[in-house]
């Protein structure tokens, strides 16, 4: 086992240092940058976006094989 992996798992072992794991873990949330409402708006935009076209990408294309499987007489509908 290398170095690292020792290391973790003496601070979350059972005998008290879970309490120092969440004290390390709360530290570095506190480092992190949150983004701001208009960079979280505009993420979520493009999310939403490229879900739509997405979808509709999907769709098309599973209608177009459909009606060419209709068209050859594999599938029913």
């Amino acid at each position: 086992m290398n170095d690292s992996s020792e290391h973790v798992s003496e601070r979350t072992s059972v005998n008290g240092s879970v309490f120092t794991y969440f004290r390390e873990v709360f530290a570095e949330m506190r480092k992190v940058r949150w983004p701001r409402r208009k960079e979280l708006v505009a993420d979520t935009l493009t999310v939403v976006g490229l879900s739509v076209v997405l979808f509709l990408l999907t769709y098309g294309f599973d209608v177009l094989v459909t009606r060419g499987l209709q068209a050859i007489g594999i599938a029913n509908g």
